[in-house]
């Protein structure tokens, strides 16, 4: 193992006086043994540990690593060497007690080794997803189980049922219960266990990535028997490993028939102008299209590698929008979102949908309303410029609507110096707050975004109410504005969003 992640482990029992450098972080250590006084001959890649009375006169040059306990003062001759992996402990550690330490680390390093290789042999004998689960169940000692984005059971230990039930549909398809679900989202488990939140482990649970999406879930159960440190290392390891089966098997392929590809980019390019036509052809697709749709473009910064993602985003986002409201269209997925779907997608704030595009690096950009199908090109270029505008400014999920500012700051750049649409007010308070560290010019911009509602601005700005009109005076007083026509509020509002747009 890594010589600074064997320290890291060593630190929670023993105190350091003088660590490892940092330099020292590719060293591998693949042994390990007593400082003898007075050696001179090192092996390559062991670790020696003794006392600093033990050290050799003269620091020897070699790739092994050393850990002292200080019983007499550093010689100055290794103070000043940099040549030597040495790292120095108080004297109230015992060079004994160390090698303990050190072989019980080594020793769950190698069984993790050995774990690894019987769960890669399983991997490279091509038996499948289950028998690689029942192999991972007789090296956890723990139930496991592997579902999708939608909830559906993959594969699972034999008695992951005495710690959770499922329900099929009528395919026979198993998928986690109703309540476990409510359960997973109320308490939103998943955003903890991606922040690696969670304070107490009765369940181990670990995203698995395949082009780096995140298709597929494994969770490890207590079931009584308590997790140890092994037992999160070796999860780490096997969650990539088992993302290389999911890539082989063909639970991730996309049965082209079920996206009607050829429908849909036709009325994306605009094929199709007469709506009565493109209704008879509709009845192909296999949704109901309801009286209002958007169209949401998914995409994300790096065009050139989304192509190879594209399978696995429309594996896991079947559990946010139905297949076959989607098109892969011009090196992005395209989808069709109906009434029935904007509230469950876009109204809460802390919506697993939009914590879906953040873990996964995606921006959706969402057009505005329409109802008829041939009118569906011009809507597509508004998701599209939505998207690219959230690629921009690092918005997940855009509103074509509410990128209005950034559209007019785009046409504005384009043709002229966008400082010379600042209302002088706008210049005079940036200069203010930057050479008196005043926060005047957003106390100007919530107090005219709260027009009504002086309370909603000082909440916004965490001040009180009479702090608030204070402020206005004085801005008042410095500018010259009155505030008192629409005219002018929207000129100094319009200059606040464009001077944050360019800064």
């Amino acid at each position: 193992m890594q010589l600074t992640g064997l320290a890291d482990r060593l630190m929670g029992s023993v105190s350091y006086i003088k660590p490892f450098d940092t330099e020292s972080n590719l060293i591998n250590i693949d042994t390990f043994s007593i400082l003898q006084k007075n050696q001179t001959q090192f092996i390559k890649g062991c670790l020696y540990i003794g006392t600093i009375s033990a050290l050799p006169t003269i620091p020897p040059c070699t790739d092994a690593a050393f850990i002292c306990v200080e019983d007499i003062p550093l010689p100055n001759i290794y103070e000043e060497t940099k040549l030597l992996n040495l790292c120095i402990l108080s004297n109230t550690s015992n060079q004994y007690e160390i090698l303990s330490y050190i072989s019980e680390i080594m020793n769950e390093e190698m069984r993790l080794a050995l774990y690894m290789q019987k769960l890669l042999d399983v991997v490279y004998s091509n038996q499948g997803l289950q028998h690689l689960i029942d192999t991972a169940r007789e090296v956890f000692g723990h139930p496991l189980l592997v579902r999708d984005t939608t909830y559906k059971v993959l594969a699972y230990s034999y008695d992951v049922g005495e710690v959770l039930s499922f329900q099929e549909d009528v395919n026979g398809d198993k998928y986690i219960n109703e309540d476990t679900i409510a359960y997973i989202r109320n308490n939103n488990i998943l955003a903890q266990t991606r922040s690696h939140e969670l304070s107490h482990y009765v369940r181990k649970i670990e995203p698995l990535h395949i082009e780096g999406i995140e298709v597929a879930e494994i969770a490890v159960y207590e079931a009584g028997l308590q997790f140890n440190e092994i037992d999160f290392k070796l999860l780490d390891s096997f969650s990539r490993l088992l993302s290389v089966e999911l890539q082989k098997t063909n639970l991730f392929n996309i049965n082209k028939n079920l996206i009607p590809n050829y429908i849909l980019a036709d009325l994306l390019e605009k094929k199709f102008n007469d709506e009565d036509k493109i209704n008879r052809r509709f009845h192909y697709l296999k949704w109901t299209k309801s009286k209002n749709l958007n169209i949401m473009v998914i995409a994300n910064k790096k065009l050139g590698a989304f192509d190879s993602k594209i399978p696995f985003i429309i594996q896991s986002l079947k559990a946010f929008i139905p297949i076959h409201n989607c098109i892969v269209y011009k090196s992005s997925l395209v989808a069709f979102i109906d009434d029935s779907l904007i509230n469950t997608l876009f109204h809460d704030t802390i919506s697993e949908f939009l914590e879906y595009l953040k873990v996964n690096s995606l921006y959706a950009g969402v057009s505005l309303k329409f109802t008829k199908l041939s009118e569906s090109r011009k809507y597509y270029l508004q998701a599209l410029q939505a998207s690219e505008i959230g690629q921009r400014y690092n918005m997940h999920l855009s509103h074509y609507e509410k990128c209005i500012k950034y559209i007019i700051a785009d046409l504005i750049s384009s043709h002229y110096d966008v400082v010379d649409f600042y209302h002088p007010a706008v210049i005079q308070l940036t200069k203010e707050d930057s050479e008196n560290g005043t926060n005047l010019l957003e106390t100007l911009k919530y107090y005219i975004y709260f027009t009504n509602s002086p309370n909603e601005a000082s909440k916004a700005l965490c001040i009180h109410r009479n702090t608030l009109f204070y402020r206005i005076n004085k801005i008042k007083q410095l500018t010259g504005i009155t505030l008192n026509n629409a005219d002018e509020i929207f000129q100094i509002y319009i200059s606040i969003k464009l001077f944050e747009i360019n800064h």
